[in-house]
C-alpha cells in the first residue's frame, strides 16, 4: 500500500477510534461530579459588583490592600470614565435583592450590579449591618435568577464548601474546600464579629460577598470581606444573613427596637470602681428620660452580664444580643448592681425619629441641617438637597474623626442620604448597630469617616 494511503487509513481509524470513545465516554463520563452540579445550580445568581465613583477609606487595612492589588493584577485600576470593580453578590429573590458583604460595598458610591456579564442594572442600598458585614441591595427589572438558600443551619464540619464570586464583569470562579469552622468570633481591628463560619476554600478578595455553598448547590453563607491571613476564610450563615434581609426589608422606613442605654466594656478598672465581681460585661453609663430602660428600673452603672441566658463579654456582645429583639418584644437581663445580682425585664419599642438629629449630636457632637437651593449649591451639591454639618461641639468625638462645618453627609453606613428624614432612618439603623460610617463630601471629594455609636 503506497504511503500516503496508509497514512489515511490510519488517520481515519483514529478518528472512528475518537468518536466510538466519545460515545463511550459520554456514556461512562464521571466528570459531572456532585460539585459540578452544585456550582451549575448556583452561577447564574452570583452577580459582579462595581461602582461609579470609589470612596477613600479613612484607614486601610489588609482587605483594601488586598483588594487592589487582586484588581492591579488583572489588569483592572478603574478607569476616569468607566466602572471600578468592587466584588462579587448573590441574587437571593426573582424580585432583584442581592446580598453581599458591607465591605465591599463601602468602597464605592453609585452602585452597580452586573449580571451575566453583561446586563447592568443600577443598585439601590436598601440597607446595611457593618458590625456583621452585610449589605442588601436592590435592583430593579425582569424576573431575575436566584439561589437557593439552605433550609436550616445545621452546618456539618467537613462538609463540602464551595466558595463562589463573580470578582470580574465576565469571569465567574469556584473554588472547594470543606467548613473547617462554625460559630466563630472574629476580631479584625477594634471590631469584633460573631457567628461565623470558617472555610479553608481559597478566597479571593474579588469572591467577598458571593455565597458560600454546599454540596447540594444551596447558599449556606456569604462571604465576608474578613480573613485571619493564609488559606482561612470566613461567611456570615445563611440564616443570620437571611434574617438580617428581613430586617432590612421590614424597617426600611426606620421601625428599629428602642431600648435608651448607652453602655461600655467592662474592664478591671470599671469593676473595682462598681464594686462587681465580674470582669466581663457592658456597664451602662447613661440612660435616655422616658425610655424602655429607664422604665424597667435600670440604672447608670449597672452591669449586664447576660441576655436572655447569653452571657454578655462586652458592649458588642450587648448590641449583637439586643439585635434580635424585635418591637414589642421582651428581653430578660441579668444585672450586677454593686454586687447584688438581679433579673430585669426590658421591653423594647419602636424608636422615636424625631429624636435622631438630639441622639447623634448628644452622641457624636455634631448637629446636622437639611440644605436645599442657594446653600446646597455654594456647597457644590449636584442634588436638590442634602443634610451638612453645623455645628461640631468641641471635644467631641466627631471633631477628633475630623468632621467639620460645611461637611455633607452623602450616606450612613452606605445608605444614601439626600434629606433629613433619610438621615433619621440611617440614623436609627446606625444606632442599633453601634456603628455610623459617614460618607462625607468635602468640594468635589468623598471620604470615608467611621464613627462608634454606642
Amino acid at each position: 500500500m503506497p504511503k500516503l494511503l496508509r497514512t489515511a487509513a490510519v488517520l481515519a481509524s483514529l478518528l472512528v477510534l475518537g468518536a466510538s470513545g466519545t460515545a463511550r465516554a459520554a456514556q461512562t463520563s464521571t466528570r459531572k461530579t456532585r460539585t459540578v452540579y452544585a456550582i451549575e445550580r448556583v452561577t447564574d445568581s452570583v452577580v459582579h459588583l462595581a461602582t461609579e465613583q470609589m470612596v477613600r477609606p479613612a484607614a486601610r487595612d489588609a482587605f483594601d490592600d488586598a483588594s487592589d492589588a487582586y484588581y492591579a493584577l488583572q489588569g483592572y485600576g478603574g478607569d476616569a470614565g468607566g466602572l471600578h470593580p468592587l466584588g462579587s453578590g448573590t441574587l437571593i429573590d426573582p424580585s432583584g435583592y442581592v446580598i453581599t458583604s458591607y465591605r465591599v460595598i463601602s468602597r464605592g458610591s453609585r452602585l452597580h450590579v452586573i449580571i451575566g456579564g453583561s446586563q447592568d442594572y443600577v443598585a439601590r442600598v436598601v440597607g446595611t449591618e457593618p458590625e456583621t458585614d452585610l449589605a442588601l441591595l436592590k435592583i430593579d427589572g425582569a424576573t431575575f435568577p436566584y439561589a437557593l438558600m439552605q433550609a436550616s443551619d445545621d452546618v456539618m464540619l467537613g462538609e463540602t464548601a464551595i466558595a463562589m464570586g463573580n470578582p470580574l464583569p465576565k469571569t465567574r470562579t469556584a473554588t472547594v474546600g470543606v467548613v473547617s469552622g462554625a460559630h466563630r468570633t472574629v476580631r479584625i481591628g477594634p471590631r469584633t464579629y460573631h457567628d461565623l463560619l470558617e472555610t479553608d476554600a481559597d478566597i479571593d478578595p474579588g469572591n467577598a460577598g458571593g455565597p458560600l455553598v454546599n454540596g447540594d448547590g444551596e447558599v449556606m453563607g456569604v462571604i465576608t470581606g474578613l480573613s485571619s491571613g493564609g488559606r482561612t476564610g470566613f461567611a456570615v450563615p445563611i440564616q443570620r444573613a437571611k434574617r438580617v434581609a428581613l430586617d432590612l426589608i421590614r424597617n426600611a422606613s426606620g421601625k428599629q427596637a428602642y431600648f435608651g442605654l448607652d453602655v461600655q466594656t467592662v474592664t478591671g478598672a470599671i469593676a473595682q470602681s462598681l464594686g462587681v465581681d465580674t470582669k466581663d460585661g457592658a456597664s451602662i453609663v447613661a440612660l435616655e428620660p422616658h425610655s424602655p430602660a429607664a422604665f424597667a428600673g435600670l440604672k447608670v452603672g449597672d452591669v449586664i452580664t447576660s441576655v436572655q441566658d447569653q452571657p454578655v463579654r462586652d458592649a458588642d456582645d450587648l448590641l449583637y444580643d439586643l439585635r434580635d429583639v424585635g418591637v414589642g418584644q421582651q428581653a430578660v437581663l441579668q444585672v450586677d448592681r454593686g454586687g447584688d445580682q438581679r433579673n430585669v425585664t426590658l421591653t423594647a419599642v419602636a424608636f422615636p425619629l424625631k429624636r435622631a438629629e438630639a441622639l447623634f449630636a448628644r452622641k457624636i457632637g455634631a448637629a446636622v441641617a437639611e440644605v436645599s437651593g442657594y446653600a446646597a449649591q455654594r456647597l457644590q451639591i449636584a442634588s436638590a438637597s442634602a443634610v451638612a454639618v453645623r455645628v461640631v461641639r468641641r471635644g467631641s468625638a466627631a471633631e477628633a474623626a475630623g468632621l467639620a462645618p460645611g461637611d455633607v453627609i452623602r450616606a450612613v453606613n452606605s445608605v444614601e442620604v439626600t434629606r433629613l428624614a433619610d438621615f433619621r432612618v440611617a440614623v436609627a439603623h446606625a444606632r442599633r448597630s453601634g456603628i455610623a460610617v459617614l460618607l462625607v463630601q468635602r468640594g468635589f471629594q468623598l471620604e470615608e469617616i467611621p464613627l462608634d455609636f454606642y
